[in-house]
Formats: C-alpha cells, structure tokens, sequence
C-alpha cells in the first residue's frame, strides 16, 4: 500500500475505535479497500446516503436502506461512508461504547442530522456530556 493511496488522518479515536481515510484513486469497492487494509468486507456495514437526517442503530453489518449514518456498540462492525463534497462526522461515547458515522451534507447539516445522530445515542444509553464529535476532511 502506497502512502498516496491511504491517509490516517486521526489516529486513535479511543483505545479500541480507529478513523480512517482512504483515498479512492483507483476506484474501488468498499470491499476491494477493506481487504487492501487487511479487514474482511464481511464486516462492513453501508449506509445508503440519501441526503437526509435519518440515522439508524445496527448490530450487523450489511447495506442500510434509506438512511444516512449508522450508530453501532458492536465493535466487530467498520462502518463506511463515501464522501465528496460533503463532512464525515464520526462519534464516540466511551461509557456506552457506541461508535457512529454520519454523511453530513449542506441539507443534512441545516436540517440536523449531528442533533439526530445525537439524539439516537441517547437512547441507545451515552451521555451527551461525553460524546466526542470528530469531524473528517471536507472541501
């Protein structure tokens, strides 16, 4: 792997939660980067990404229908998203464990999917208080 192909770009998100980036040049499936980086894609989990605020809790990996971001406590699942021109914002509450990965674009944004996403990670069990927001590279 080429250090042009693959940017970590936030190290650790906590002791057992990493980010990271790839670069995309050649046009690959999110199964052909799992494997290039040594994940198996059977443990990946996709949402649509439809430009809305719709977030869903998971527990197994797969394709996600009509949602934007996915939060999960389940940390043999890599959550991917695809990004343009758009923010990806990760979240992460250590008590509670819950890992989440939001496609924040303008409409997004204005219409609250950060809140929302939030919002799901109550109820799910984390304290506002402590969830640490991440935010990826953006144009």
């Amino acid at each position: 792997m080429s250090n042009s192909s693959f940017i970590d770009f936030s190290d650790q998100v906590s002791e057992d939660t990493l980010s990271l980036f790839v670069l995309n040049k050649k046009c690959q499936n999110h199964q052909m980067i799992a494997e290039s980086l040594g994940f198996p894609s059977e443990m990946l989990a996709v949402p649509e990404q439809i430009h809305s605020t719709d977030i869903t809790y998971i527990n197994t990996p797969g394709d996600y229908i009509g949602t934007d971001g996915l939060i999960t406590d389940n940390h043999d699942i890599i959550l991917i998203i695809k990004v343009a021109d758009c923010v990806p914002v990760y979240l992460y509450e250590p008590r509670s464990q819950l890992i989440g990965l939001v496609h924040s674009g303008w409409r997004g944004i204005t219409d609250g999917i950060v809140p929302n996403t939030i919002q799901v990670m109550r109820e799910m069990g984390a304290n506002e208080k402590e969830i640490s927001i991440f935010l990826g590279p953006a144009i």
